[in-house]
């Protein structure tokens, strides 16, 4: 049975599911069109058939109709028989006929039936391979997100170790700058309990007093009498030294340690030029040729004259 393709006419060869000429896909509906067409196309044929019968029909009854008044009895009962056998074979043509266009239109359905399967075949292939290409694609899509993910929970992850560290970090260096402070602190606090211990013992002290103008203890003024005595005692040979020393270093009041050590400035001084002249005239002494043996050796007069003649210059 031949096929034509629904879109552009083509004859379609049997068994082809997309047309050769514009590659559009035989479809079941399709095959079901083209049996359709195919029964159709019997059917009118049939009656094509029917029509020819019953035409040689009518002309041999119209015949037989003429040959009545013509020809005798014989020949009418053979007209008859003749009739008979003409309607006999037409009859079996018409069967013969019906037989073959009901075999065909078996074929035909069957044909279809096979097309479809065959379609249905296909496209449940086709949906089978884009389901799988879409799963495939999907699960690409899936794995690449994941990876996109770990990458990000890795950044995460880096990011907040980082922060940690930074926490960490910043922690010991406020637990530093605390244990720092707090050093500070009581350093501060013990400076300021002995600065209280040195205030109260200076409070009980009667050489000073609490001034509220400057919240501070103040030295009381030294009266000129204990300064002209002190500058006697440390005039004394040997224990003016000694006294000089020991107030410099041990006086409670500032003015008193002050004024000793100004004392021990003179001192020093006096005894650096007094070591200088020394040196001085020993050097001198050796320039004119008196040595210290002389001298020790030397009577009095002697020592008169060697210090006449220094004086003098002769």
């Amino acid at each position: 049975m031949e096929r034509f393709c629904t879109n552009c006419g083509n004859k379609l060869p049997d068994g082809a599911l997309f047309c050769t000429e514009c590659g559009t896909r035989v479809t079941a509906a399709a095959a079901a069109a083209a049996v359709g067409n195919a029964v159709a196309e019997e059917a009118a044929k049939k009656e094509a058939l029917e029509e020819q019968a019953a035409q040689q029909l009518s002309e041999l009854e119209n015949k037989y109709s003429a040959a009545v008044e013509e020809i005798d009895h014989s020949a009418l009962k053979a007209a008859e028989e003749e009739l008979a056998e003409k309607e006999r074979l037409a009859e079996e043509a018409r069967a013969a006929e019906e037989a073959r266009l009901a075999e065909e239109a078996r074929k035909a359905q069957e044909a279809a039936a096979e097309e479809a399967r065959r379609a249905e075949e296909e496209a449940a292939r086709r949906m089978q391979e884009e389901a799988k290409k879409a799963e495939e694609a999907r699960l690409a899509e899936e794995q690449k997100r994941l990876e996109e993910e770990q990458k990000r929970l890795a950044e995460e992850q880096k990011k907040a170790e980082e922060e940690q560290k930074a926490a960490e970090k910043k922690a010991a260096e406020e637990e530093k700058k605390a244990e720092k402070q707090r050093k500070k602190e009581e350093k501060a606090q013990k400076k300021a309990e002995k600065e209280e211990k040195r205030k109260a013992a200076l409070a009980s002290d009667p050489n000073f007093y609490y001034s509220a103008e400057t919240d501070t203890l103040m030295e009381k003024p030294v009266k000129t009498a204990r300064f002209f005595w002190m500058g006697l005692l440390f005039a004394i040979p040997v224990i003016g030294l000694i006294a000089v020393i020991i107030t410099s270093v041990a006086a409670k009041r500032e003015s008193l340690r002050n004024f000793a050590r100004a004392n021990l400035i003179w001192i020093i001084v006096g005894l650096i030029l007094l070591l200088l002249a020394a040196l001085g005239g020993f050097i001198y002494l050796n320039s004119i040729g008196v040595s210290i043996a002389d001298i020790l050796n030397a009577t009095p007069e002697q020592i008169s004259n060697i210090i006449t003649g220094i004086i003098t210059g002769k």
